[in-house]
């Protein structure tokens, strides 16, 4: 288990995670965001303690007791670990089957049976949001008034950057480093009001000993297995989504709402779980495209 005092503990005993880069690292780093003027504040800054303290003021506190992360970043960045053991330092009965999921809709039914003061974390999937996408901030807003009103916090995990002005923190999860005794994740730490300027970096330990990795891999190896299983269930289900995908009216569909009417629009007489599944594999389809191209 990672407790908050633990953490404390780690981060005054250890340097700055910058200690750990390679220069391959900073050279991927400087390379990929260069345009970030402000990007030199995540080495310069580790405000790791003040970021804990602040996430402690808050869910301590009379107005909001609650807050909200948006997080990012690449594949194999080692984000979901990090977040994790964040939710453990604040709520000791955090667990993967009961806090963590993949889908919005598993959201919705752990918010409306939780108790005051869980934390949840909504993981990343292959039917993820593209950049840019307004279903994304919509669901987030949607969430967050929720959130206040149980008094729940939530770790909202993306694989792009996207603009939400209702979160209370946004970390670019950039280097894992699992060498270490100390295994860590480094965090950009970004002005969540839109400037998207870096202010420092944060560090989390992990407790790679703890068992709620094995359990994390299980379920997230369940839930894959089930969209391996939609993706192979039936070859028409991807030819029906290309032919979608290629009407000319499609490119209109920006929501997700609007691309599940439209699928309906164009197979009326199949079943409506058909059509789901028509559905999400559009979304899987437009995922790998994105991914290809860059």
């Amino acid at each position: 288990m990672n407790t908050l005092k633990d953490q404390l503990k780690l981060l005054k005993k250890h340097r700055m995670f910058y200690d750990n880069l390679t220069d391959m690292d900073v050279i991927r780093i400087e390379d990929k965001y260069q345009f970030y003027e402000s990007f030199g504040n995540v080495f310069a800054n580790d405000v790791s303690v003040q970021f804990l303290n602040d996430i402690k003021a808050r869910i301590e506190g009379e107005l909001e007791n609650n807050v909200c992360i948006f997080v990012y970043g690449n594949k194999g960045a080692i984000k979901s670990g990090g977040m994790i053991a964040l939710a453990q330092m604040f709520c000791p009965n955090f667990n993967i089957k009961d806090n963590l999921v993949f889908s919005n809709s598993d959201l919705k039914d752990k918010l409306a049976n939780s108790k005051e003061g869980d934390w949840f974390i909504r993981d990343e999937t292959i039917m993820d949001y593209g950049v840019g996408s307004k279903q994304l901030q919509s669901d987030v807003q949607m969430f967050v008034e929720t959130l206040r009103k149980r008094k729940n916090s939530l770790i909202f995990i993306c694989p792009s950057e996207q603009n939400i002005p209702s979160v209370d923190y946004v970390l670019y999860a950039f280097k894992g480093n699992l060498n270490l005794k100390h295994k860590q994740v480094n965090f950009g730490m970004i002005d969540p009001y839109g400037s998207k300027r870096f202010i420092g970096g944060v560090r989390i330990f992990l407790n790679w000993n703890d068992k709620i990795w094995k359990e994390y891999e299980k379920v997230k190896n369940e839930f894959l297995e089930k969209v391996v299983k939609l993706d192979t269930q039936s070859y028409n289900v991807e030819k029906d989504a290309l032919k979608i995908m290629k009407h000319e009216d499609f490119k209109y569909c920006t929501k997700k709402k609007e691309v599940l009417l439209f699928v309906k629009e164009q197979i009326p007489h199949s079943t409506i779980q058909y059509q789901e599944d028509c559905c999400t594999k559009i979304f899987m389809l437009h995922r790998k495209m994105e991914e290809e191209s860059g």
